[in-house]
């Protein structure tokens, strides 16, 4: 299968982090020392953001301020930003702005709300005194701030390659050219806006910043307003009072185009922050096996777009690769044959870790060891297994156009009756509903069942039996065998 990008190379992946310290010879004279520092993208978004520390040669920087460019022609952008999937297009004047986003068909790419001002993150900059920027060893905490970062991925279908699907598993994957947007909207635990992007309402603070000398106002420290100036830095306009000050409400990003696999995956709305990251999980552990080591070149990101057949999300775990150049192994991995290979590696490794033994949901030797921290309380070893069990049998891979296009309707069906099963005991259990009795069943496939004894009169109990398939009889007592009702659970009644 051939890459889409041959030859490419993952350019605009370094931040730069300009910082000086000012001190105070014995003459009385003072002298500044200027330190440069650069990091991945990935990674600068959070440490170079306004705010932040960067802790480097026994010093504390902190960022206050960024290099914008000059003020009449600052390098921000408008951007658009669809709130339902993970398109986005910076707006050139001329240009006629999308009625409908092209990638998921929302209309509501149009709303005024989803105008973002955007601006690259390149270079960040830090200035203060050398004296209070030491750090001594009994320092031991580090002030760390908290920002609202999230990412993108969007792809345009039609260039993609190498489409296939399992038909009915709503299950999938193709090599595609992926935008990924990784967005830095402002402070976490300062008050925001509530703004929809990617299918998520974001909480948005952004940065506020001035259009002459690019100092960050929410960072530095103005005295409680008795000293304005300080707000600038010191060879701003504005401090001479030539300029009036100007300050520009912005949202950071950085941006990489690369190819990725996007695998679509049988889970829409139920549960699927606890079984995307068990898949990823899962995923992860294979291709360490396949790959013979860690391939810490290469990450998954999720990403969703709506359903318009339903009322559901497809979701898309993509792995790209986040270093520059081409290994050639995105495109081997993309191949159906491959693909079975790495999810029967991740199924058996997490089928034999010790943890079984143990009763734990995961360990460090499994999920554990390979998912991000936040997701250490959601990962779940048996959701990983049985969501890879379903694709894995009968594996019929079929070519198609794109996987965005697959359908899903028994996914979300199947999902209703999930949610079927874990509403039952939870009804049960409400006050009122103490002669009910759960007892564990027999289930069918591997999946778990239970039945429910319900009085139904003075001297008749029924039972109903819950399976996984989301189909329950409620029988009469045991003289009688006839089913009495049967339910019959789908996307649009019960």
């Amino acid at each position: 299968m051939a890459g889409l990008l041959p030859n490419y190379t993952l350019t605009g992946d370094g931040v730069d982090l300009a910082a000086s310290l000012w001190m105070k010879d014995d003459a009385g004279q003072y002298d500044t020392e200027l330190f440069s520092y650069r990091r991945p993208a990935r990674l600068a978004i959070r440490e170079f953001a306004p705010g932040n520390s960067f802790y480097a040669g026994g010093h504390r920087h902190r960022v206050d301020a960024l290099e914008i460019g000059p003020a009449d022609e600052p390098n921000y952008e408008h951007w658009r930003l669809c709130p339902d999937c993970g398109y986005g297009r910076a707006e050139v004047d001329g240009d006629e702005l999308p009625a409908i986003c092209p990638r998921c068909g929302g209309v509501a790419i149009a709303d005024t709300g989803t105008r973002h001002l955007l601006m690259r993150l390149q270079t960040a900059l830090a200035s203060g005194s050398e004296e209070n920027a030491r750090v001594y060893d009994e320092d031991d905490e580090r002030r760390r701030e908290s920002f609202d970062v999230f990412t993108t991925v969007d792809v345009n279908p039609s260039r993609v390659s190498g489409a296939w699907e399992l038909p009915d598993k709503g299950f999938g994957a193709e090599l595609a050219e992926a935008h990924l947007r990784t967005l830095n909207v402002g402070f976490t635990e300062r008050k925001g806006d509530k703004v929809p992007v990617a299918g998520h309402d974001r909480h948005v603070t952004r940065f506020n910043v001035c259009r002459h000398c690019g100092a960050v106002k929410d960072v530095r420290d103005d005295s409680q307003g008795t000293r304005p100036e300080r707000l600038h830095q010191g060879w701003c306009k504005v401090r001479s009072g030539s300029v009036s000050q100007h300050w520009d409400r912005i949202e950071l990003y950085t941006g990489l185009q690369t190819e990725a696999v996007r695998v679509l995956v049988p889970v829409s709305m139920f549960q699927h922050e606890e079984r995307l990251a068990s898949f990823k999980g899962a995923v992860l552990l294979g291709l360490r096996r396949d790959f013979g080591g860690d391939p810490s070149h290469l990450a998954i990101e999720r990403c969703d777009m709506p359903n318009r057949e339903g009322q559901g999300r497809r979701r898309f775990p993509a792995l790209y690769d986040n270093v520059p150049g081409d290994t050639g192994y995105l495109s081997r991995l993309a191949d159906a044959d491959r693909m079975r290979t790495v999810l029967e590696h991740g199924r058996d490794h997490l089928s034999r870790c010790h943890c079984v033994a143990e009763g734990r949901q995961a360990c460090h030797r499994c999920l554990l060891g390979v998912v991000d921290r936040h997701e250490y309380d959601i990962v779940r070893r048996d959701l990983a297994i049985e969501i890879i069990n379903g694709p894995l049998d009968n594996w019929n891979p079929q070519p198609v156009k794109t996987v965005a296009g697959i359908d899903i309707a028994k996914v979300e069906e199947s999902e209703l009756e999930r949610r079927f099963k874990v509403a039952l005991p939870d009804w049960a259990s409400l006050s009122g509903n103490e002669n009910v009795a759960r007892l564990p069943a027999p289930g069918k496939n591997g999946y778990d069942a239970f039945e429910l004894s319900i009085p139904s009169g003075a001297d008749a109990t029924g039972t109903m039996r819950v399976l996984a398939s989301g189909f329950g009889d409620v029988n009469a007592p045991e003289a009688e065998a006839r089913p009495l009702l049967s339910l019959s659970i789908d996307r649009h009644h019960v």
